[in-house]
């Protein structure tokens, strides 16, 4: 979940629909492959004019900051890592498998 933090012009249920409101947007995104959906239907329309306003403030410095590129090279660089070790578990598993003597 992403979350904007501490604001304090907002009340606690503010944030929680900004906090949503800021996933949705990324879920329907597609920034992060193969992200599991949260939310079956947009949040948003429930939320103040108040809220959608943050959504969309923080959404657009997010997108221009490159943050969620960053999100995306840490994933890829984690996932790129993970395939490595099973390649070389794998690798090593097939040279010190013992044959029988």
């Amino acid at each position: 979940m992403l979350t904007p933090g501490y604001l304090p012009d907002l009340c606690s249920d503010e944030i929680v629909q900004i906090r949503r409101g800021l996933t949705y947007m990324m879920e329907q995104s597609a920034y992060i492959p193969a992200q599991q959906a949260m939310f079956t239907a947009d949040p948003r329309g429930e939320y103040s004019e108040k809220v959608r306003g943050y959504i969309e403030k923080f959404w657009s410095q997010i997108k221009d900051s490159g943050k969620i590129d960053s999100a995306r090279a840490s994933y890829d660089e984690a996932d790129g890592k993970s395939k490595s070790a099973k390649t070389r578990l794998s690798n090593a598993l097939v040279h010190t498998s013992c044959a029988p003597t």
